[in-house]
């Protein structure tokens, strides 16, 4: 890549050759002046500013820039922008350009040559840099700025004109950038030089301090502790000669009874590094011991490393002389003054002389030679503080006191600084004259400091009046020494009751131990204090409070205060409380199907029961709401004692989980025998709140494992005869069933409309009788049939790849239930299998749903491989490949003993299997038998604990496997559906049995739907692409594609995903069907009514808008996520004044509307809204988040169309009830007068 661009061609002018001899002329001057200025500073800053300003100069360019080659610590480069000539605001010092070969200045950077670009627009060499573009550059030169080492950065000038830069233009850049490289190494090497003198300087200081100012006896000795340096003083005093006690022979002049206690102190900080001091006798060249006082410390280098020791030995026996102490005085206070950095003077008040040290010279800017007066110091006082000083001084003078004074001082250089001057009148000066001896110090840093302070505490202070928490500080021992205006505030508590730990008391007594034991380890660690309390209102209310401090350390790691904030967190504990407790209930009641669910409240001893406890022990409504006595009364005397200390053993001793069985009793007197489970529910400190449980009657359960060894071998003899019976008569059976039941429902309906009633008991007893029978056939049909051997196989061809991830993409949500990851490999060129594709696909769905339910937060992976096996004898010389399927879980896995049952139908790896996970222990024994009959065969790989891998090996082609006899099945004939209408009230109905879709089919007409049938799932999604109906009602069991299937594709579509589908099957699947996308689930015989409810909501147009006036919490963001997901455009508001902002920008279809929320008044709200013509007829639905009283209700009776309190059970009962609501608002197509048809399957409309 050419780093310039080629010259133009032509011969130039002479006018040209002139002006161009003019513009190297003029930055060669330019260049010399840049050399001068280079030598003379070592500011890198002022440098690179002025080498962009000339350069723009000499390049006639509008814009220059210098960057600055900058390395990341993770290894990422960039060039900063550093200086610069006409760049817009925000540029230099912040933004940056690439530092990699596509870039201009990266390709100067890293290649050392210089880049013309005199086109940028066309330019395809580089990328152009966006900050080039944003200020419109046209032309650029880069090249490298780079000293004697590494490089510094690049040297970039850019032009917004037409134009060409040529080599001559490059060449003067480039001088600069080599100008510039080399000043930039000399302030380098200037700033080294600098800290090196002062490195020295200080060195030679401390030795000099050592050696010749102090009177102790001296001595350094290496990291280790071995000493190889005395000062003078320590020869004078021990009489030792050089080389006698260096080492570790300084114990030699040690007394005896001491040098070992001595040793072992100074050994302990040599090892931790710390400093050592002690005292001890030490004997003299006399032979006398004086006592000692002994220090030393640690000397450091850059790394942190123990270089030597610095000890000092001082004498403690006497006072020294006064001439000693008058020496040891001066200098230590010389040495003051420099360490302070404090000028020291002396003015001749009578000859207007000044003696002044360094550093006074230095604070007035004065040289070292310079003689001083008093006009001299006064001159360079700030012109508005000379009359101050001056009276100041005139005062101590006449007086003979003392002079301090603080003021500015305006040296020549022209920065204004602050500094302190103290001193005294004196004439005992040894000329006797009037001197004015005193000390200045420069105090502008502390002046900065102390301006930073106070701006930074009127920011603190505004910001506690701004926000609503409450802040606080105390001590850096944790003690309230000051007025906490913000805590008085909410507590109501005075400064004299909350000072010191007095705030303790505004605490809910509960709370103060744990509260007490967070702080006191904060305050021991110096670490942030977070904790969660209750604290008192000054109204007697206690709210939830988080608390958090941190505390401020000086420079010595001193806690020197805490700041702390209180933030009011009630509502959001609140709505985690009834979000968990919600949770909590759904998942223990969905364990507990068909259990007498119970829950407990421990602090007010009342129980809650689910309607089992009418429906399983026959008690009455009374009997929903007890007390803890009721239950324990009801058990058997002999089973109270082991279950009532069992369950408070687990209460009181700080578990969560208690099971046992006992035997309770019935309203009729019985016992069942009972096997109840419960789990404590606690507060964050452990306190338990409730108990939630199941009750499970296990009364069959008991009688018939007493009578099940006995009576074995006369049901299986049973079973087979069941089976067969079962296997030709259930489907027939099931059918006709289905239509009495139907019927029967529809007949007491009409019945009831027409006043008849005489009849309506034995419809009722003909419903109730249908029922149990259908539900006994349909519970045993599956595997009747496989036992009976009347199980049939449907042949068809069907491609592996798309049959295994079909089945993947089916279950992947019912895998991700319990926290668990599907994994899918297909091998690739599996090609197609000629097979049963719907046993298939229930032999891997039962494998999958298996590995869901004994797999938590795992990983379940699904493969398929294609096989050749070798033939097992001569006359099978052409084997069928084998289709490999896998399903490997990391579960809980089985024993040996498990193993051996694993495929016995009804049975499951053991009860407590049964008890935990549930099921019928049917799956898998059908898996088996459908593997059979498929002419192939399943295998497991298990171990406890370890994960359990299932194999499913079947054959390629079933028409080459082992199957005695099979044959493929006639294809399903389905009914022909051309639909007359695409209506949005039109209901796709999706049903192989007939007399259930003409049954469907009635039912929805008479609601006013329009009808659209389907007999199998390929035809019903051919017709919901066609007329994508209002919903679609679909059956799971049927040939070819099930109705899982259908619903793949339908949540899969686009088109057809949001179309609510609504299951109706025989099996109960619902967990299934909600985790694939299904908006409801009815098992078959259909409950009408609660179908009636669903399809209210479903007519009509799209539901329209919902303003949702509540406070922010969980329970209206579940709310408006529902409503959502059922069409409804959600508008919120927290104020009266926003509510009425969108009431005037859009009138919504519904208001939601909690009265007594903070920030609006739902009363004054109401009678507004009845004020406006417009807004009077919006319907309203109150959803009170508090108890409302009686007169409350009251008023709002009138003004509402419902109200609805929130419920124990949270938000999800809310948004039952609240849907239920708004469908009263909304008419059904019937009742809005709708006359549509019924499209059956050959294009006509019933009725």
């Amino acid at each position: 890549m050419p780093p310039a661009q080629a010259s133009q061609t032509g011969t130039p002018s002479s006018s040209q050759l002139a002006a161009s001899l003019i513009r190297r002329e003029r930055q060669h001057d330019l260049l010399a002046r840049f050399g001068m200025a280079a030598l003379k500073s070592t500011d890198i800053g002022t440098l690179l500013q002025q080498a962009t300003a000339l350069c723009a100069e000499g390049l006639e360019a509008e814009l220059c820039k210098a960057l600055e080659w900058v390395k990341e610590p993770d290894g990422a480069e960039r060039l900063l922008i550093r200086a610069g000539v006409g760049w817009s605001p925000g540029v230099v010092g912040q933004r940056s350009v690439g530092s990699d070969l596509a870039s201009p200045a990266g390709y100067a950077l890293k290649t050392g040559e210089p880049v013309i670009t005199n086109d940028l627009g066309r330019e395809s060499r580089f990328r152009c840099p966006a900050l080039l573009a944003e200020h419109g550059v046209k032309r650029a030169i880069n090249v490298i700025i780079r000293g004697e080492g590494e490089a510094f950065g690049v040297l970039e000038v850019d032009s917004r004109r037409e134009g060409r830069f040529d080599t001559a233009d490059a060449a003067f850049l480039q001088g600069v950038a080599n100008l510039l490289g080399g000043a930039i190494d000399r302030a380098h090497d200037a700033a080294e030089r600098r800290r090196t003198e002062a490195l020295l300087r200080e060195n030679e200081a401390q030795f000099r301090s050592l050696a010749d100012l102090i009177p102790q006896l001296t001595w350094m000795a290496d990291a280790g502790g071995a000493v190889y340096w005395y000062n003078r003083r320590w020869y004078e005093y021990t009489g030792a000669m050089p080389g006698e006690t260096e080492g570790w022979n300084w114990r030699s002049v040690h007394h005896p009874d001491h040098v070992d206690r001595a040793s072992d102190g100074f050994f302990r900080a040599i090892r931790s590094g710390e400093p050592w001091e002690d005292t001890f006798p030490l004997r003299d060249k006399d032979g006398e011991y004086r006592w000692f006082l002994s220090r030393a410390v640690p000397v450091r280098g850059q790394d942190g490393r123990i270089l030597r020791w610095l000890g000092t030995n001082t004498d403690v026996t006497e006072q020294r002389k006064a001439e000693s102490r008058i020496m040891e005085a001066e200098r230590r206070l010389q040495l003051a003054l420099r360490a302070a950095r404090i000028g020291a003077w002396s003015w001749n008040l009578e000859e207007d002389r000044i003696e002044a040290d360094a550093r006074l010279r230095e604070i007035f800017d004065f040289s070292a030679d310079q003689p001083i007066c008093g006009d001299d110091v006064t001159g360079r006082v700030h012109p508005d503080d000379q009359p101050r000083i001056g009276e100041i001084i005139d005062t101590a003078r006449r007086e003979r006191g003392e002079y301090d004074a603080e003021f500015r001082i305006l040296p020549p250089s022209g920065e204004t600084r602050w500094a302190v001057a103290r001193g005294v009148v004196t004439d005992s000066t040894p000329e006797r004259s009037l001197t004015l001896i005193g000390v200045t110090w420069d105090t502008t840093d502390a002046k900065r400091a102390e301006e930073k302070l106070r701006l930074s505490e009127e920011r603190f202070r505004s910001l506690v009046e701004a926000t609503a928490a409450i802040v606080w500080n105390t001590s850096g021992a944790g003690r309230f020494d000051s007025p906490q205006p913000s805590w008085s505030s909410f507590t109501g508590q005075t400064f004299e009751e909350l000072t010191g730990t007095g705030w303790v008391e505004a605490i809910h007594p509960d709370d103060r131990p744990h509260t007490a034991e967070a702080w006191r380890a904060a305050r021991t660690g110096r670490t942030i204090y977070k904790a969660e309390h209750r604290l008192r209102r000054y109204d007697g209310v206690y709210r939830d409070m988080l608390v958090r401090a941190v505390p401020l350390l000086d420079a010595a790691g001193t806690v020197q205060e805490w700041v702390g904030v209180h933030t009011d967190i009630t509502t959001r504990r609140r709505a985690e409380e009834a979000l968990r407790e919600t949770e909590e209930r759904y998942r223990l009641a969905a364990q507990a199907t068909n259990d007498a669910i119970w829950d407990w409240n421990l602090s007010a001893d009342r129980i809650h029961w689910n309607e089992a406890v009418r429906t399983l022990f026959g008690y009455g409504a009374d009997a929903t709401e007890t007390s803890a006595s009721w239950w324990m009364d009801h058990i058997h005397p002999d089973d109270q004692d082991h279950v009532v200390t069992g369950i408070h053993a687990v209460i009181d001793g700080g578990g969560t989980r208690w099971n046992d069985e006992y035997r309770f009793r019935r309203a009729d007197g019985s016992y069942a025998s009972i096997l109840d489970r419960g789990f404590v529910l606690r507060s964050p400190i452990g306190q338990p709140l409730r108990m939630i449980g199941a009750m499970q009657d296990i009364s069959v359960r008991k009688r018939v494992e007493e009578e099940l060894e006995a009576a074995r071998l006369a049901a299986e003899e049973a079973n087979r005869a069941k089976s067969l019976f079962i296997a030709n008569m259930s489907h027939e059976l099931r059918t006709p069933l289905s239509a009495v039941i139907g019927y029967t429902e529809m007949l007491e309906e009409e019945l009831a409309d027409l006043g008849v009633d005489s009849m309506l008991p034995d419809l009722e007893k003909i419903e109730a009788n249908a029922r149990h029978l259908l539900n006994l056939i349909n519970g045993v049909l599956d595997i009747s049939k496989i036992e009976a051997g009347k199980m049939e196989v449907h042949g068809e061809d069907a491609d592996i790849a798309d049959l295994t991830r079909e089945v993947a993409a089916t279950v992947e949500a019912l895998v991700s239930k319990k926290g668990n990851r599907l994994a899918v490999e297909v091998a690739d060129g599996l090609g197609a299998m000629h097979t049963d594709v719907v046993k298939v696909r229930q032999c891997l769905f039962n494998l999958l749903s298996n590995a869901a339910k004994f797999t938590e937060n795992g990983t379940i992976t699904l493969s398929v491989e294609r096989a050749t096996p070798h033939p097992q004898n001569a006359d099978d010389a052409t084997p069928t490949d084998m289709v490999v399927f896998r399903v490997i879980d990391t579960g809980i896995g089985m024993t040996p003993d498990q193993v051996r049952r694993l495929f016995e139908r009804f049975m499951q790896a053991d009860s407590s299997t049964t008890r935990r996970f549930g099921g019928t222990g049917l799956g898998l024994a059908i898996t088996k038998a459908f593997a059979d009959m498929l002419g192939g065969e399943i295998a497991v790989d298990t171990a406890s604990g370890k994960g359990t891998s299932f194999t499913l090996r079947l054959p390629a082609d079933l028409r080459h496997g082992r199957l005695p006899g099979a044959a493929d099945a006639d294809p399903l004939r389905v009914e022909e559906v051309t639909p007359s209408q695409a209506a949005r009230e039109t209901i796709l109905i999706i049903d192989d049995e007939q007399a259930m879709r003409e049954l469907l089919a009635r039912f929805l007409h008479r609601e006013g739907f329009g009808v659209a049938l389907a007999a199998d799932g390929q035809t019903g999604l051919s017709i919901a692409r066609q007329i994508r109906p209002r919903a679609i009602l679909l059956d799971v069991m049927m040939p070819r594609t099930d109705g899982w299937s259908v619903l793949s594709v339908l949540k899969a579509e686009p088109d057809l995903a949001d179309i609510p589908v609504i299951i109706i099957s025989s099996r109960r699947e619902k967990g299934l069907a909600l985790s694939l996308g299904a908006a409801d689930y009815f098992t078959k015989p259909v409950d009408w009514q609660r179908l009636h409810r669903v399809l209210s909501g479903l007519s009509g147009q799209a539901p329209g808008t919902a303003l949702v006036l509540m406070e922010a919490d969980e329970t209206r963001t579940l709310l408006a996520a529902e409503l959502g997901r059922d069409g409804w455009q959600i508008g919120e508001a927290e104020t009266e004044e926003e509510a009425f902002r969108r009431l005037a920008a859009a009138i919504p279809t519904v208001i939601l509307l909690d009265p007594v929320m903070a920030g609006l008044d739902g009363f004054a709200f109401l009678k507004a809204l009845s004020r406006n013509p417009d807004w009077s007829r919006i319907p309203v639905i109150v959803v009170a988040a508090q108890e409302i009283g009686r007169d409350e209700t009251e008023e709002l009776r009138g003004r509402v169309q419902d109200i609805i309190p929130m419920a124990e059970d949270g938000a999800d009962g809310v948004i039952e009830e609240l849907k239920e609501a708004i469908a009263r608002l909304r008419p059904t197509p019937s009742e809005r007068g709708t006359a549509a048809g019924v499209t059956d399957g050959t294009g006509g409309t019933d009725g």
